[in-house]
């Protein structure tokens, strides 16, 4: 019996000093839906409210409420899947002096430090990519998550502002933002499927 309860406080001491996330319940896998997901992105062009998507990308999501510290979200995003409604100026935006997507095809996301702001609403700290451009932004969203047909589905959304300059996207004449205003509206809405464990 002594022998019992001096290798139950051991355990007990191991559990009090294991960090807290090791304790809570591993982030969940989740699987991006592209039928059901959107990238979108408005623009001011000329003084007119413009708008535009890109309809290739993928995503990587681990998120679980009850383990925000290791939580994760990755984003690689095909640059060459613009889509303003306009074949001209997509082409204009694939070129070297705004997206060259022939150098950097991909622009990828990457959001970590997870934290509640109450409710369904969380931010995090992401860091974005486009081009040769790398920047840290706060990403704010929400993630509800509800039943389909026996299955849990996710929903983040998130509505941000990116500076293109930043980034390298206007080169040249496209440095002027008389023609494209620099501030660039981001849009996300993507619906995810619990992977099966």
């Amino acid at each position: 019996m002594q022998r019992y309860i001096v290798n139950s406080g051991v355990v007990l001491s191991l559990l009090c000093v294991l960090p807290a996330r090791l304790l809570a319940e591993e982030p969940s896998a989740w699987e991006m839906l592209p039928e059901a997901s959107e990238l979108k992105f408005e623009f001011q062009q000329l003084g007119d409210a413009e708008s535009g998507r890109f309809r290739r990308f993928t995503t990587t999501l681990r998120f679980e409420p009850n383990n925000l510290a290791a939580s994760r979200i990755d984003v690689q995003i095909q640059m060459g899947s613009v889509d303003t409604h306009d074949q001209e100026r997509d082409a204009v935006l694939r070129s070297p002096d705004l997206f060259h997507v022939e150098r950097w095809p991909v622009a990828t996301f990457a959001a970590g430090k997870f934290r509640s702001l109450g409710g369904d609403h969380y931010q995090a700290e992401a860091t974005l990519t486009i081009r040769d451009q790398q920047h840290k932004l706060p990403f704010p969203f929400s993630f509800t998550i509800s039943r389909e047909n026996k299955a849990l589905v996710g929903n983040l959304r998130s509505d941000i502002v990116v500076e293109r300059l930043a980034y390298g996207v206007g080169q040249g004449d496209w440095l002027e933002t008389d023609w494209v205003a620099n501030k660039v509206r981001v849009k996300v809405a993507i619906k995810v499927i619990k992977k099966a464990t």
